[in-house]
């Protein structure tokens, strides 16, 4: 999993979009700015992504998600690190 990101531009979008979904990249980028800019979260976001995952799995009679990127806000942090 690469990341943490601190801004969805940072993350390859390319590499990481199924080829038939690399057209709505400029529409997910442009949701997640604003995400990126709200001030709740500002300078607390890391963006996570997983090139891995490019492929989709094998089709199923069940509905599978795939996770391509992900993000995380963090709230609060103590400094306190657990070993």
């Amino acid at each position: 999993m690469p990341g943490p990101a601190t801004s969805i531009a940072h993350v390859p979008l390319s590499d990481v979009l199924p080829g038939d979904y690399v057209a709505v990249a400029g529409d997910l980028r442009q949701l997640a700015r604003e995400l990126d800019v709200h001030h709740l979260a500002a300078g607390r976001i890391g963006w996570h992504w997983y090139p891995e995952h490019v492929q989709p799995p094998p089709r199923s009679s069940e509905r599978a998600y795939l996770l391509l990127f992900d993000v995380t806000i963090t709230l609060f942090n103590s400094g306190f690190e657990l070993a």
